[in-house]
C-alpha cells in the first residue's frame, strides 16, 4: 500500500487555534467552565476544578472558542506545562470554553487522522520535541506557527486510521477501568464510613453493631463502641519520612536514578493510571533512607488551593513498586507515613482519605500561601 511522504509538517494538514484571552476579573465559580493550561494533563484534559465565565457574560459571544468531545489540546506556556498534549472527553451537549495559551489542533481528516496525530504528539519523544520548540529565556512559550512547523511521520490515511483506531481502543478500555476503580473506591469509602464512623461494623451475629443494639460508652468525642478507645494516628506509625527532589539530570553525587511521586500524581495513581511521575537523580544514601515500601502512605503536605486542601494521600502497593522496580520515592512536598505493620497501611490511607473528603484538613493547614 505504501505512502507518499515519509514525514510532513503538522501545519500541512492541521491548524493550531488559540483560546480567548479572558481576564482574571471575568471568572467566577459558576457559569460556563473554561479550560486553562493547568487542566491540560499529558494524555488527557482534567475537567475538574475549572473556573467559569458567568452565564450573563457568556451570551453565546464566545461560541467560536467552545470545545467538543475528542478535541486535541496543547499547553503553549509554562516551564512544567509547555508541550503537554491532552484530549477532551466530554458529553457533546456540555459547553466548555478554551482559554488563551492553550491551543486546539484541528486536522484535515481526509489527510491526517486526529487519533494518529494525538498518539504521536503524546509520545515521550514528541513531548521533548514540543518542549524544546518553546521560546523565551524565562517562561517557555510555544506559538501556533512553531507547533505547525514540527514534522511527524506520515503514512497513508488508511494506515493512519488503523493505527489511531487500534490505540484508541486501549484508551477506551482504560477509561472503562477507571470507572470501575472509581466505583470500587467509593464502595471502600462507604464501608469505611459504615464501620468506623457510623459504628455499623458486623457484630458476633454478623448484624450491624449500633443498630443491632451494640453497647456504647462515653468519650471526649461522643459515644463510641464499648471496648474501643481514643487514640491518634501516630499509634499506627513507626516513622514519618520526608521526600526528595534531587536534580533533573545527573550532577556530581546526584547520580542515582529514581521515579518521584508528587502530589499532582496522586489522583491518577489512585485510579490505577500511571500519572506523570518524573525521573530525577538523587544521592544514593538518600534513596536508602527515603525509598518507598509496601504499606507506606504518601501524603501531600504542601500545595492546595482555596477550594482544594492539602492532604491528598496514596497507599503504596506491591504492583506499583514492581512497576518502577522499587526505584520510587516521594517529593519533598509530601510526607511518608510508614506503618508499624504493613497491614495498618490501608487503614491509615482510608482514614486519611475520609478526612480529606470531609474537608477536615482545611482546619489543620497553616501558612498564608
Amino acid at each position: 500500500m505504501g505512502f507518499e511522504k515519509s514525514e510532513v509538517a503538522i501545519g500541512e494538514y492541521a491548524k493550531v487555534l488559540g483560546g480567548f484571552s479572558f481576564k482574571s476579573k471575568d471568572f467566577d465559580s459558576n457559569g460556563v467552565p473554561v479550560v486553562k493550561i493547568k487542566n491540560v494533563e499529558q494524555g488527557t484534559v482534567n475537567l475538574e476544578d475549572m473556573q467559569c465565565i458567568p452565564n450573563d457574560k457568556y451570551l453565546n459571544k464566545y461560541d467560536k472558542y467552545l470545545l467538543k468531545d475528542k478535541d486535541i489540546l496543547i499547553a503553549m506556556t509554562g516551564q512544567g506545562s509547555v508541550g503537554r498534549v491532552g484530549r477532551v472527553r466530554m458529553e457533546n451537549n456540555v459547553k466548555i470554553l478554551l482559554n488563551q495559551r492553550v491551543g486546539k489542533i484541528i486536522t484535515d481528516e481526509e489527510k491526517l487522522d486526529s487519533n494518529y496525530l494525538f498518539y504521536i504528539l503524546s509520545s515521550d519523544r514528541y513531548r521533548s520535541i514540543l518542549f524544546n520548540a518553546g521560546s523565551g529565556s524565562g517562561q517557555p512559550n510555544l506559538s501556533p506557527k512553531a507547533i505547525e512547523s514540527i514534522k511527524i511521520p506520515y503514512l497513508c490515511i488508511y494506515q493512519q486510521r488503523l493505527i489511531g483506531r487500534f490505540l484508541a481502543q486501549f484508551d477506551e478500555k482504560i477509561e472503562a477501568n477507571k470507572v470501575i476503580v472509581n466505583t470500587l473506591e467509593q464502595l471502600i469509602q462507604a464501608l469505611f464510613k459504615r464501620w468506623f464512623i457510623d459504628f455499623e461494623f458486623p457484630n458476633e451475629n454478623e448484624e450491624p453493631y449500633l443498630s443491632g443494639g451494640g453497647e456504647m460508652m462515653k468519650s471526649d468525642i461522643g459515644e463510641i463502641p464499648k471496648g474501643w478507645k481514643l487514640g491518634t494516628i501516630s499509634e499506627f506509625i513507626s516513622e514519618t519520612l520526608t521526600g526528595d527532589w534531587g536534580r533533573e539530570k545527573p550532577e556530581g553525587n546526584y547520580h542515582y536514578r529514581v521515579n518521584i511521586v508528587r502530589g499532582a500524581d496522586i489522583p491518577e495513581l489512585r485510579v490505577g493510571k500511571e500519572g506523570k511521575i518524573p525521573v530525577r537523580y538523587i544521592l544514593e544514601k538518600n534513596f536508602a533512607k527515603k525509598k518507598l515500601l509496601v504499606g507506606d502512605v504518601v501524603v501531600e503536605v504542601s500545595g492546595g488551593s482555596p477550594t482544594q486542601s492539602t492532604g491528598r494521600s496514596f497507599f503504596i502497593n506491591k504492583a506499583l513498586l514492581n512497576k518502577y522496580k522499587g526505584q520510587l520515592v516521594s517529593t519533598n512536598f509530601c510526607r511518608i507515613l510508614r506503618p508499624k505493620e504493613e497491614r495498618f497501611g490501608f487503614f491509615i490511607q482510608s482514614l486519611m482519605f475520609n478526612m480529606y473528603n470531609r474537608n477536615l484538613f482545611f482546619q489543620l493547614e497553616n501558612g498564608t500561601t
